[in-house]
């Protein structure tokens, strides 16, 4: 790399992290491939402990089922919802694609 350029991927990363909203980044199998500094914080887990791992912080079975529903129609949306943290307590937060 040249002096002064600066490389994408460690653009992006400090771009997901200067946000003080939590960013998760899902694949198509709803598989965490990436997220911010915030949203480890926000929910109390350490990053390797959620990448590569299923978006599972839904309260419950019907707010999962409500998500996934509006994931396939493949637009964008916003819900206001509740996820679990780590230690179970719930966050009211709005959910964004």
């Amino acid at each position: 790399m040249k002096r002064g350029e600066v490389d994408k991927n460690e653009l992006a990363s400090l771009i997901l992290d200067s946000s003080n909203h939590g960013v998760f980044l899902l694949d198509k199998n709803k598989r965490i491939v990436e997220c911010n500094k915030t949203a480890t914080e926000l929910l109390s887990y350490k990053k390797n402990e959620i990448l590569g791992k299923e978006f599972v912080f839904y309260k419950d079975i019907k707010q999962k089922k409500e998500f996934e529903k509006l994931l396939k129609k493949k637009k964008e949306f916003s819900i206001d919802s509740e996820i679990k943290k780590k230690d179970g307590s719930v966050l009211q937060v709005k959910l964004y694609t």
